[in-house]
């Protein structure tokens, strides 16, 4: 398959304030479609508005469908990861995570309480954060996924997984998947989940060991993907006057990583998004 070059606009949500759009990740789905998740209908960078939503195309890229929502909890749906797994590899999974409604609500405090709208926007923010009850915190807090048995079309209940990575988890060569990511709620630590191929839940693989990394750094959000004969996986590492991405990778499915370093200078950028090209260039 070839996919369009030309520029697309994929989604928005013209002349109306929920029209950001953002952290996106694609795929094939097991027909042949093409389907982008993203956190969309926000105000800005951090909002309570977020919703995970799914667009698809079947031109490859040259037209894509309207967002239809597929994670929407009470709170702030993020970064959002899809792949396609299981045995037959017609099984796909969705994946987001959202923030607390104190971290909601002192970034409100600075983002938009300068904003020159006399104060609306972020007395908007402030009343449907008030309407957010203990329990829907409870309850959803964290970082979510969903399952679709039907090719991405459909999508069962939101389920919570203890770690989060913007791109979601990466397809091992058994069909199962692999989620490296950062344990929510305890910055710098990164763990590794695994759910079977025609499993629900993620179950605890390993702890990344980033001994590596100076103290005064925090690595977070990476991002893992089988190359046909390892894992290898990016990390975002940052720090005052630091801001780079730091590369391992697993020979044993996951069990122990090795060869911690910087691949990049220390403002030179993050965080990674790896691809796997047909042709077996990987793309960063």
């Amino acid at each position: 398959m070839k996919i369009n070059t030309d520029d697309s606009v994929i989604c928005q949500n013209e002349n109306r304030i929920h029209n950001y759009f953002a952290w996106p990740s694609v795929t094939w789905l097991p027909d042949g479609m093409l389907a982008m998740v993203a956190s969309g209908f926000r105000l800005r960078h951090v909002c309570p508005f977020g919703k995970g939503v799914i667009c698809y195309s079947g031109d490859e890229g040259r037209r894509w469908t309207l967002p239809a929502v597929v994670i929407d909890t009470p709170l702030d749906d993020r970064d959002c990861g899809i792949a396609v797994f299981g045995l037959e590899r017609n099984r796909v999974i969705v994946t987001s995570f959202n923030n607390s409604r104190g971290m909601q609500q002192e970034s409100n405090g600075i983002q938009l309480s300068g904003v020159g709208d006399g104060g609306k926007r972020y007395r908007y923010v402030e009343a449907y954060l008030d309407l957010v009850e203990d329990d829907d915190e409870r309850n959803y807090l964290g970082s979510t996924y969903r399952l679709s048995e039907d090719g991405g079309y459909t999508f069962g209940r939101i389920k919570r997984v203890p770690v989060t990575a913007p791109h979601g988890p990466c397809v091992m060569p058994d069909g199962s998947l692999l989620y490296v990511g950062t344990k929510f709620g305890s910055p710098g630590i990164l763990e590794a989940w695994k759910m079977e191929a025609e499993g629900e839940e993620f179950v605890f693989v390993s702890s990344l060991d980033t001994s590596a990394i100076p103290k005064e750094y925090e690595p977070c959000e990476p991002h893992a993907v089988w190359t046909g004969n390892r894992v290898l996986v990016q990390i975002r590492v940052q720090g005052k006057n630091y801001f780079s991405t730091w590369q391992c990778d697993s020979v044993d499915g996951g069990e122990s990583f090795r060869n911690l370093h910087p691949i990049l200078k220390a403002q030179e950028g993050a965080p990674p998004h790896l691809l796997l090209h047909s042709s077996g260039i990987l793309i960063s």
